[in-house]
């Protein structure tokens, strides 16, 4: 079959039904005993490739009695020598089984060849043969779409040491002379898996190439670049020129062949649904080795499981679209550990030029490089150390924990550089930030979840005394619907808490110490929805108390001393994000202060609690005309703080910049009501029609607030709220005298949620001052 008309217009998982294909053995026929009769997990498929199959003998078969019988006969002698796996003696027992070889693997006791089901029943009677298994079908994953892949936080590492760790590309091969990809003069080797599929230097299908180039593409003027530009790489070839199938033993012969050139990680971007014992159980070998090896979920949209990636030796990979949700072609299952960018990825193509791809087969490669790259600044970690590193410290995303769209979540770099450089190759288990355990997370999941178009789906759940955290997410199936959750009223379009609308079934709502309540949560649907699922789940506090009992140290920290971190030179396309930065905000944190500067075009700031932004989710967003952008968090929460990007052009040259001050120890904390506290934020600028947003939380026992604006002239005016964002129509004080100087007071205000405070500028205003004072 050729695929070269259907792998980038389509998603190539091919059935039996779509492939016209007939089984040559029934159910019926499948064997009951014995190592050999593992036919009971190919049977179950029907494969164009079911009369193909792995015979693999025994390695010391010339001690059988059929053997010796069978050779003495065919050798007329009656003194058969002691050896091992005889290649002709293996190829004359299949022919006498009317069978057709297609290969021989001889270093693995192995003929590849096509029997009927009379033959198969002649050869598993041999006592020289130890295991039969289908020979499945294995095919390439890829599609087009536009868009590109900056989402990993590989750009924070540089590594310029190529040569410590070893990639091994199994595809359809590689252009060399590309002008963006190492050559042999940089290391590059290759193989083939037979004389078929050409020369692993020439690749006239373009698939291996491009996955060649996202991992290893230099770092240059021009074209693309790869997670680690310029690793080295060995090629093995094993499509040929249009892309066609190949097999389950090719695959376990190519993975030998990058064992042999010494290769530390293996991507392979194809699959298939048929599983082989020989190849898991090979595959199990090679990652005992201390191989890692990457492949890609499967691109039908299904459940269903793609073949070697599902395989535990493998590390099955998602994709994510731009937005960091899931692609809708991406398989689902309890195979998927880990995902990664996968639509429209831009990389090398042959002909010395450059395209967009999409599919697991993009997003695998990701993975592949981003291990190959980690290991690099740890060689004395092992394969097994360096897998768990990436999905220990990937991004939780969907449901809470594993699940089966996203795996562990998405793929962090920097976060396991950062991992493994402070704990040690085994990484942070949780024991170092406490002496306690961790309080159990509560889920409740309502799955395969219909509803119509323009309807309500409701539940309500009740949320006890002392929760630190509710989540509440909408994942996967058919279809488009919006989540909605309010505290203690039924969910409306008008009455809600917390409202998220993407263009896909990804939907997520948080609540950081939610009150004792009942709390509604809605689904609406905008379109016929199937298959969704539903899930909230609480962490209650820890009321262990662990690490507040004496002198635990600082953690580094000096409290006397600010932390500044700052990003230069910073691009993002027009219409992208650029969310690649995570801040741990510890303790007695004062106040967070971001700030985006310089450049050309146009970007909005954006920063969030415990989640990573989107354009629904946000504690400060700042859209000024320039990049002139600030957000302040005054006592910000102990958690991780993501920092975004968003581009209104194509802007370049940008600088952001973050920073965190301590309480000092004898900073007034409130309890004396008679001076209080009060935070001054002056020399403000702000042109006409934007906002400036802050937030602010209260402590306990807090008896007034008071805000200020002054300096605006007129041209400005003043909005306060409590528990969400100001917005023109959502506000619990707004000063809009045309006066000097705005205020707005309140008496006993809540302290159990955040505060937000806003400036509209109706005209372009200059040095403004915003002060908020509590006591």
């Amino acid at each position: 079959m050729n695929l070269k008309s259907s792998v980038l217009s389509f998603f190539p998982v091919v059935t039996a039904a779509c492939l016209g294909l007939h089984a040559t053995a029934s159910a019926q026929d499948a064997p009951t005993s014995s190592l050999k009769n593992s036919l009971a997990d190919q049977l179950q498929y029907v494969l164009e490739a079911q009369d193909r199959y792995i015979i693999e003998f025994e390695k010391n078969a010339a001690n059988t009695g059929l053997y010796k019988a069978r050779l003495a006969e065919e050798q007329d002698m009656n003194i058969v020598p002691e050896r091992g796996f005889d290649v002709a003696i293996a190829k004359k027992a299949v022919s006498l089984a009317s069978g057709r070889v297609h290969k021989v693997i001889e270093d693995r006791a192995v003929i590849v060849a096509s029997l009927d089901s009379h033959g198969l029943e002649q050869l598993r009677q041999r006592d020289d043969i130890k295991r039969i298994s289908p020979d499945p079908v294995r095919e390439l994953f890829a599609q087009t779409q536009p868009y590109s892949h900056a989402m990993i936080e590989a750009t924070e590492l540089v590594q310029s040491e190529t040569d410590s760790v070893k990639v091994c590309v199994i595809d359809t091969g590689i252009d060399e002379g590309h002008e963006d990809l190492p050559d042999r003069a940089d290391g590059l080797t290759g193989t083939t898996t037979g004389n078929a599929v050409g020369e692993w230097f020439n690749d006239g299908f373009g698939h291996g190439t491009h996955v060649a180039g996202i991992i290893a593409a230099y770092d240059n003027t021009f074209g693309s670049v790869g997670i680690y530009p310029g690793v080295r790489m060995h090629v093995v070839k094993i499509f040929n020129d249009d892309g066609n199938w190949t097999y389950a033993s090719n695959v376990i012969e190519a993975v030998q062949q990058c064992a042999d050139a010494g290769a530390n990680v293996i991507n392979m971007s194809f699959g298939g649904p048929g599983k082989s014992s020989y190849e898991e159980q090979n595959l199990i070998e090679f990652e005992s080795q201390g191989l890692i090896m990457v492949g890609a979920a499967g691109n039908d949209g299904s459940s269903s499981k793609a073949y070697p990636a599902s395989y535990d030796a493998v590390m099955s990979v998602a994709a994510l679209k731009s937005d960091g949700y899931r692609a809708g072609y991406s398989q689902h299952n309890d195979a998927v550990e880990i995902a990664a960018p996968g639509s429209g990825i831009y990389s090398t193509y042959p002909g010395y030029g450059y395209r967009n791809l999409s599919g697991t087969s993009m997003a695998a490669p990701h993975v592949t490089a981003g291990a190959a790259l980690l290991w690099s600044f740890f060689p004395e970690c092992s394969g097994s150390q360096i897998r768990k590193a990436l999905t220990r410290t990937a991004l939780d995303k969907g449901a809470t924990g594993r699940d089966t769209y996203y795996g562990h979540g998405m793929l962090r770099v920097q976060a396991s550089y950062e991992d493994i450089a402070a704990y040690g190759c085994d990484g942070d288990d949780g024991s170092a930030q406490d002496g306690g355990s961790e309080p159990q997370r509560i889920e409740v999941v309502k799955d395969n979840l219909s509803v119509s178009a323009g309807k309500w789906l409701r539940y309500w759940a009740d949320i006890p005394a002392n929760v630190r955290q509710l989540k509440v997410t909408l994942s996967g199936g058919e279809g488009n619907a919006d989540l909605f959750v309010n505290r203690g009223r039924e969910v409306t379009p008008w009455h809600w808490d917390c409202y998220s609308a993407s263009t896909n079934n990804e939907e997520l709502c948080l609540f950081e110490t939610p009150a004792a309540d009942k709390w509604s949560i809605g689904i609406r649907a905008n379109s016929d929805v199937s298959g969704s699922t539903l899930t909230y789940s609480y962490l209650p506090e820890d009321s262990t108390d662990a690490g507040d009992d004496g002198d635990n140290g600082d953690n580094g920290n000096d409290p006397d001393e600010d932390v500044v971190v700052e990003k230069t030179n910073l691009s993002v396309l027009a219409g992208r994000w650029s969310r690649n930065w995570w801040v741990s905000i510890p303790d007695n944190v004062k106040s967070l202060t971001v700030k985006l500067t310089g450049g050309s075009g146009n970007a909005e700031l954006y920063v969030n609690k415990g989640r990573e932004v989107t354009s629904w989710h946000w504690k400060c967003r700042s859209n000024g005309p320039d990049n002139e952008e600030l957000c302040t968090i005054d006592n910000p929460k102990m958690d991780k703080w993501n920092i975004g990007i968003w581009a209104k052009t194509d802007v370049s040259g940008l600088t952001l910049q973050y920073a965190y001050s301590f309480n000092d120890d004898g900073e007034d904390d409130g309890s004396d009501e008679g001076d209080g506290v009060t935070i001054v934020k002056d020399g403000l600028t702000l042109s006409g029609g934007n906002w400036l947003r802050y937030k602010v939380t209260l402590p306990s026992g807090t008896l007034e607030l008071d805000v200020s604006l002054s300096g605006v002239e007129g041209n400005a005016a003043l909005y306060v709220h409590k528990g969400r964002d100001v917005t023109p129509w959502h506000w619990t004080c707004k000063s809009d005298s045309g006066d000097a100087v705005e205020t707005c007071h309140f008496d006993n205000p809540a302290t159990n949620t955040y505060w937000s405070l806003g400036i509209r500028a109706s005209a372009d205003i200059e040095d403004a001052t915003l002060s908020y004072s509590y006591k």
